[in-house]
């Protein structure tokens, strides 16, 4: 298997990113905080993949959708494993949000390795929206039920699960101002 140097994937993701946007952040204080929250809640007992390979993943995971990287670069550069759990991230197509998701999750859902990111990219996504008074918040308000609804499993990612929760909880109290 060839070994992942998540430091390259770093690299690469902040090169092809560029200087884009993450709502009211760059989109390395986005990435860097997702890889951070991978390690710190990667599970050894449920995550399929060694963590650096799921690290360079989670740098990777917007490249496809938000640059002209191919899916088959990151497979090129990085290895099946890397690829393929950023392939199960990168939104399918559809004609609105809504349908991308539905026909990402299922996918998503398949690799507990893509869960995590996923959850740690909404963790973020929330949280950023909550501090800053972001207008997604709205968004991910509604979106939380069947985004839970498709991604929690029993027993996965308890304590990122209850973090999600919480964002929630306040997403829906600063909302009903």
């Amino acid at each position: 298997m060839k070994k992942i140097d998540y430091s390259g994937a770093m690299a690469f993701a902040l090169e092809r990113h560029g200087q884009q946007d993450h709502g009211c952040l760059k989109i390395e204080d986005h990435l860097k905080d997702v890889a951070e929250n991978v390690k710190k809640h990667y599970d050894p007992n449920v995550n399929y993949c060694p963590l650096e390979i799921v690290v360079a993943a989670a740098w990777l995971h917007d490249v496809v959708e938000d640059t002209t990287t191919t899916e088959e670069e990151i497979n090129q550069l990085f290895g099946l494993s890397v690829g393929t759990i950023v392939h199960y991230l990168t939104d399918k197509e559809g004609k609105n949000r809504m349908e991308r998701h539905l026909h990402t999750y299922h996918l998503i859902r398949r690799s507990t390795d893509a869960t995590l990111i996923k959850l740690c990219d909404r963790r973020h996504n929330q949280a950023r929206s909550i501090e800053h008074g972001e207008r997604w918040m709205s968004m991910y308000l509604k979106e939380y039920i069947y985004f839970k609804f498709a991604l929690w499993e029993p027993n996965e990612f308890v304590e990122l699960w209850e973090e999600l929760d919480q964002q929630y909880e306040e997403m829906n109290r600063k909302m009903s101002w």
